[in-house]
């Protein structure tokens, strides 16, 4: 699969970029929530993303950043930036705005955003009365910490992956936009992640 991020001047020219669907069910169930959204890049600034769900009262306990907000309804973006290497970023973020932030190569050892880098990524949230809807934006300096030889550039590409779940006890679901190959429920296999391509 292939994701084309578009270069971008200005916020609302978002809405004319390519639309993304989190309809992989991967692991079955019966709830299963329509998810999209879309990502771009904002010149000299970092990836914007917008994503949408058609869920109403979406369930929403946690109010703090690097809370366990997947236990939450929960929308998701994983984002390698330097391919071949395994090493990647989860940002989770519930309808609250709350927002859990790690870097690693893996599902253990990882490492939480500090509490300075969270608060350079805003968040826009909207709760509808048939959807919720959250916008961020990732910084480019506070990625280059992690990646100091990305460079955002036509033609760059990323690995990525994007996903809706719940994994409390409430509407338990788990939905990703490329599909996963595993017995289990488990999103950190970045062998599964999408391409990413930069394009103006």
């Amino acid at each position: 699969m292939e994701y084309t991020i578009c270069f971008i001047d200005e916020p609302s020219q978002l809405d004319y970029c390519p639309i993304f669907h989190v309809n992989q069910f991967n692991w079955g169930g019966d709830y299963r929530p329509e998810t999209f959204g879309q990502m771009a890049y904002l010149h000299d600034k970092g990836f914007i993303l917008k994503m949408t769900c058609m869920e109403i009262n979406p369930v929403c306990h946690h109010e703090n950043d690097n809370d366990p907000v997947y236990l939450d309804s929960a929308m998701e973006a994983f984002l390698a930036l330097c391919p071949p290497s395994d090493y990647y970023f989860n940002f989770e973020f519930n309808a609250k705005g709350a927002l859990l932030a790690k870097y690693g190569n893996g599902r253990h050892g990882r490492t939480f955003f500090t509490e300075e880098q969270l608060q350079q990524i805003p968040r826009d949230v909207h709760l509808l009365e048939d959807r919720w809807e959250i916008t961020l934006l990732f910084p480019e300096t506070v990625l280059k910490q992690y990646f100091p030889d990305f460079q955002a550039t036509e033609n760059y590409k990323i690995r990525l992956n994007f996903f809706k779940l719940a994994e409390g006890e409430e509407m338990t679901h788990f939905a990703s936009y490329a599909p996963i190959q595993s017995p289990k429920p488990d999103f950190h296999l970045p062998q599964f992640f999408a391409e990413g391509i930069l394009k103006a």
